[in-house]
């Protein structure tokens, strides 16, 4: 599967009508063979994806399709994908350091299945110079709703690392419209108590292991 591996388990049963259960899992596919395949105008999207998918419904209906899973691109090229680039062009008018056409060190998405959508939180996109987290969602019909934050990765300068433990407010980009046709409105958020919830232990340094898969 795109010069990886994919592996799947399933049952259908037929006892109860047509209830299914899938598990799927992705090993070191490259993104460039599925760009080149299905978005071939886009022809700078690379890196190697990894990824599981677990998934449950009934009949063909995708109303009643749930599940979860996680995918991880690293390193990610995703400078052309049109959210990507909406939100990274949104950065750079603020005067916010962006990263270069390699965009970012690793893609990481954990998400759920279900109203007919992929509910993502988070997503994290991390590189040298930009750190996002992000949330939200994204119709089987393509539209978006999704909700980035930035602050600047934790670095190994102590006066730097100083100065973002201090930052009280975040730049934030919010993301609307569909996937084709993205919109963005740029902003603040106060860095309150929610935030750091939602940021948790997300602290990317330069350097650091790509996190691993959580399966």
């Amino acid at each position: 599967a795109f010069r990886g591996t994919l592996e799947m388990d399933g049952i259908v049963d037929l006892t109860k009508g047509s209830e299914y259960e899938f598990y799927g899992e992705l090993k070191d596919a490259l993104l460039e063979e599925y760009a080149a395949r299905h978005i071939p105008d886009q022809r700078n999207m690379k890196g190697v994806v990894n990824g599981w998918l677990l998934v449950n419904g009934d009949g063909d209906s995708a109303a009643k399709l749930n599940g979860s899973g996680q995918l991880r691109i690293a390193p990610a090229a995703l400078y052309e994908v049109p959210v990507v680039l909406e939100m990274l062009s949104a950065l750079s008018s603020l005067q916010f350091a962006v990263p270069n056409r390699a965009a970012f060190d690793y893609a990481l998405m954990s998400f759920k299945i279900r109203d007919e959508a992929f509910e993502f939180e988070p997503i994290d996109l991390v590189g040298d110079s930009l750190a996002l987290r992000g949330r939200g969602r994204v119709g089987f019909g393509g539209d978006v709703y999704l909700d980035f934050f930035s602050r600047p990765p934790v670095s190994n300068n102590p006066f730097k690392n100083l100065i973002v433990n201090s930052t009280t407010s975040l730049v934030t980009v919010q993301v609307r419209g569909t996937t084709s046709n993205p919109q963005t409105t740029r902003g603040t958020r106060k860095f309150d108590d929610s935030m750091r919830e939602f940021f948790g232990a997300f602290e990317p340094r330069p350097g650091a292991p790509v996190p691993t898969l959580n399966i």
